[in-house]
Order: structure tokens, then C-alpha cells, then sequence
């Protein structure tokens, strides 16, 4: 009974992780997707979804910062968290 339950408690585990509940979806669901809507790509999918007149072709330079680690995010926030003040009213 033990090795089940130790088996079964390993594989619940594992499915609760930050990247699979965060990461999207895997390629088998986008392609499940697309034929659900009838879309040949995820690019097929936008250009039909979203209008032309606020579709942009390329993404301009400097658009977005780069992407930062959830570490550096975190390291950014308490820094911002630190300038702070308390003040009473």
C-alpha cells in the first residue's frame, strides 16, 4: 500500500510545480486548440483575432525591457518596496 501512496504522493508533487501550472500550455494542447478554432498556426489565430489596424508587423525596437529572473523581479520589487516612507496622517 505504502509504495502506491509514496507513488502516487511523488507524481501529485510534480504536477504542482511552478512551471507546469505557469508556463502555458504544452504543444499538444495549442495544437488541439488551433483545430479547434480552425486556425492553421498561433500566428493564423492572431492575424484573425486581432484587427489590422493594431496589428503590428515587427515589434519595435526597444518595445520592452528584457525579461528578468523571477530572482531579479523579486530583488527589483524589495528595492522599489525600500524607498518607501511611513508617514502618519
Amino acid at each position: 500500500m505504502c509504495e502506491y501512496v509514496c507513488v502516487a504522493t511523488e507524481w501529485m508533487a510534480m504536477q504542482d510545480t511552478f512551471a507546469r501550472r505557469h508556463n502555458g500550455p504544452r504543444t499538444a494542447d495549442v495544437q488541439t486548440m488551433l483545430e479547434t478554432v480552425g486556425a492553421t498556426s498561433v500566428e493564423d489565430l492572431i492575424r484573425r483575432t486581432v484587427p489590422a489596424d493594431i496589428l503590428l508587423d515587427e515589434v519595435p525596437p526597444n518595445a520592452l525591457p528584457p525579461a528578468m529572473t523571477e530572482s531579479e523581479v523579486l530583488a527589483r520589487l524589495a528595492e522599489l518596496a525600500g524607498k518607501n516612507e511611513v508617514w502618519r496622517s
